[in-house]
């Protein structure tokens, strides 16, 4: 189960409503929307928080992205660059 501090973090960001995939061409679009707002809501609170550790970037469609990790060891820090692009199951999992 999650932690007092990992729920008051996922109770700030604003819910997903549109349960679609890249290929559902209209409601992606929408569905999009929601992550970007989400992921800027994080951002923002994570910034008020002097907590920023990554930058998200991705293409037009939405369907690739890249994930630049921040990390601060023994006073050197670490930047690691990680791409992602989401496998098209046809099924979507929410919690």
């Amino acid at each position: 189960m999650a932690d007092e501090a990992t729920r008051r973090v996922v109770a700030a960001l604003p819910l997903l409503k549109t349960n679609a995939g890249p290929r559902d061409q209209e409601l992606w679009i929408q569905r999009l929307k929601e992550e970007y707002q989400g992921l800027i809501k994080y951002v923002e609170n994570n910034k008020n928080a002097d907590n920023d550790w990554f930058r998200l970037e991705s293409n037009k469609e939405g369907t690739r992205s890249q994930l630049l990790i921040h990390l601060l060891h023994r006073k050197s820090l670490f930047q690691n660059w990680m791409a992602k692009q989401p496998k098209c199951t046809g099924e979507a999992r929410y919690a």
